[in-house]
């Protein structure tokens, strides 16, 4: 992942020398209550499912049946290993930081004509938002949903993880919800401040490997079903691409025009008014 990383910012300041453009990203007090005022009662509610979630007891473990799975999650009821979950867990967190880092970094190298704390503090909001939203969509199914993990319907996982409230938050994934955010996240910020770039594919390309691995470290680690990395994928992907995007603001060059005689060039700013719907 460390290497991943790298190679995203090494393309970026390979861009640094491509003409810098204003910030595509604009604030509005209506919006921010919107976003934030969705989440937060979600927040709150998984917060109170999840203190009424009891752990299993060895009488229910022994009755859980494998077929009672589905074919395609079936096979993962025997993996198990905290090796792998040590290393999803680095694959997470380094994508936590490249998403948080992303904020200082992208302003600094691809935008000039705009004050670089105002762009500072519209990234950090919008990234914010992003993944409060995700958070609160992973909790609050999390928390309704409670279904085993993998590692419940075999041997090898330790008591201390068989008889926890977490054994019942396998769907869906959170580590892939929110690895897919951040990396998608990342990638949206980038190809919106380089609108037309030749490297916007490879970007976006990118961003859709950082959410497969983390999903099949998790897996291999009998901490989730195929089916929760996938929906989680799709959940975080979707924060990391709509939150931005509601926040987009359209720059267009205008065609050249005569005036007097002599050539005009403008630029057209238009906020994106992108009619997003979100049902918690």
């Amino acid at each position: 992942m460390k290497s991943a990383a790298l190679t995203i910012i090494g393309i970026m300041l390979i861009w640094s020398g491509i003409a810098q453009s204003p910030m595509p990203f604009q604030l509005t007090a209506k919006k921010e209550a919107w976003v934030t005022g969705s989440a937060l009662p979600v927040v709150a509610t998984s917060f109170v499912l999840g203190k009424k979630l009891q752990p299993l007891t060895a009488a229910e473990i022994s009755l859980l049946d494998a077929n009672d799975i589905n074919r395609l999650d079936r096979f993962t009821v025997n993996n198990f290993s905290e090796k792998v979950i040590k290393r999803s867990d680095i694959t997470l967190n380094t994508m936590l930081g490249l998403g948080l880092a992303s904020n200082f970094i992208v302003p600094a190298i691809f935008s000039s004509s705009d004050p670089y704390g105002r762009q500072l503090g519209t990234l950090g909001m919008i990234w914010f938002e992003t993944n409060l939203v995700n958070y609160a969509l992973t909790e609050i199914v999390k928390t309704s949903v409670k279904r085993s993990r993998p590692f419940l319907f075999g041997d090898q996982a330790p008591d201390e993880l068989r008889f926890g409230t977490d054994a019942r938050k396998s769907f869906f994934s959170g580590h892939a919800s929110f690895t897919a955010a951040n990396s998608f996240y990342v990638a949206n910020i980038i190809t919106s401040y380089q609108k037309g770039n030749k490297w916007n594919p490879v970007i976006w390309g990118a961003a859709s490997l950082p959410p497969l691995l983390v999903a099949f470290q998790r897996v291999r680690a009998g901490k989730h079903f195929p089916t929760d990395v996938a929906v989680g994928y799709i959940v975080g992907a979707a924060c990391g691409i709509l939150i931005p995007k509601l926040h987009e603001v359209q720059l267009s060059v205008k065609s050249t025009s005569q005036v007097g005689g002599q050539k005009t060039h403008g630029m057209k700013l238009s906020v994106n008014l992108l009619n997003v719907k979100m049902v918690f």
